[in-house]
């Protein structure tokens, strides 16, 4: 079954409202400080990163580009934090993991092209938990593994569109990139 863009992106949403993201601003240049070695890993170029609120965040496989949502990662971190940690360190590990899975698919898409990602589109997913899991494994063993399994678990899953794994193997997935 082949997944076409469209379909990985909620409701096809006009990425309309998107702005980039700015070394201006602190936050956002605190998750730009992320990306750039993040991308060296794989000798790639950081992608033009974007923050919106149309709809949730993802990479866009035709503009090359990634979209954050920090509305909906914020509300992530709530709902996964369980007096884990501060909540603004709960705010800051939801993006950090949103932009670590996203520039996966960004990794992805580089060295397997469009077609072969969508074709593989829920093990790309579990990949992509699997990566950002990793990447944050030094903020994990400083004791919120559990925080980043649980914003993980509740991501949203549509068994119809089967676009996403579901919230378990989610949540595996991270803990397992970070071992």
């Amino acid at each position: 079954m082949k997944i076409q863009w469209g379909a990985l992106a909620e409701e096809n949403a006009e990425l309309g409202d998107a702005v980039p993201l700015s070394h201006d601003v602190e936050f956002q240049n605190f998750m730009l400080s992320y990306a750039e070695p993040f991308m060296a890993n794989w000798q790639l170029e950081v992608p033009q990163i974007f923050t919106i609120q149309s709809h949730g965040s993802c990479y866009d496989f035709d503009k090359k580009a990634v979209y954050l949502n920090f509305d909906i990662t914020d509300d992530q971190a709530r709902r996964a934090n369980k007096e884990l940690t501060k909540a603004e360190d709960a705010q800051e590990l939801a993006a950090l993991f949103c932009l670590c899975h996203e520039l996966t698919h960004a990794v992805q898409h580089h060295h397997y092209g469009k077609d072969k990602v969508l074709q593989s589109c829920l093990l790309m997913e579990a990949h992509a938990d699997t990566v950002a899991g990793y990447w944050l494994s030094p903020q994990l063993r400083d004791g919120v593994a559990d925080l980043v399994g649980n914003i993980a678990f509740q991501l949203r899953h549509n068994p119809k569109r089967q676009t996403h794994p579901p919230g378990c193997i989610r949540r595996s997935s991270v803990i397992k990139g970070d071992r």
